[in-house]
């Protein structure tokens, strides 16, 4: 395969360098997968409803779907 000819563009040497937080990553509670799906909403909105005459109306707009 390309990636046991090439290898696949990381060593030992990134994983040994991140191991300390690739380690706390796995173990940690917390997650910021909840926040980015809050943007991915707002960004969203954003590209279709490009078309709001004042600001309040999009900030009213976000809060509906958001909340």
């Amino acid at each position: 395969t390309y990636e046991q000819r090439y290898g696949n563009g990381h060593d030992d040497r990134d994983a040994k360098r991140h191991k300390i937080a690739v380690l706390a990553a796995v173990t940690s509670p917390y997650s910021n997968g909840p926040i980015e799906g809050v943007n991915r909403l707002i960004k969203s909105l954003k590209r279709s409803c490009f078309g709001f005459k004042n600001q309040l109306n999009f900030f009213k707009r976000i809060y509906q779907i958001t909340a």
